[in-house]
């Protein structure tokens, strides 16, 4: 009876130790977002300026291109009402919320 007892123990605990291997998976590791953005000026209308992602490791994007207008897309183009110097800043943020901003 004791070898019986002993192999029913051996089978629980491998049982046992085979379902805890099985629901400990590593988690999903999101890497840091980094934001980074060029721009250019139209040729044909110097206020039109169209601007270029170059940020990684983002799921969305949020635009504040200075003269109270924003954007969320991608790779906006937008026309500024007038000629001035603006500062133009890029958020990014990954799957889980990070964030990083680029501003030029």
């Amino acid at each position: 009876m004791k070898s019986t007892h002993f192999i029913g123990v051996l089978l629980f605990l491998g049982l046992f130790s085979s379902m805890a291997l099985q629901s400990c998976r590593p988690e999903e590791v999101f890497e840091d977002p980094i934001a980074t953005f060029q721009f250019q000026v139209s040729p044909d209308n110097w206020r039109q300026v169209v601007f270029t992602n170059f940020s990684s490791n983002a799921t969305s994007f949020h635009w504040d291109f200075g003269d109270g207008n924003t954007s969320t897309a991608e790779n906006p183009t937008h026309i500024f009402a007038r000629a001035d110097t603006f500062t133009v800043k890029l958020t990014v943020t990954n799957q889980i919320g990070v964030t990083a901003t680029h501003t030029r």
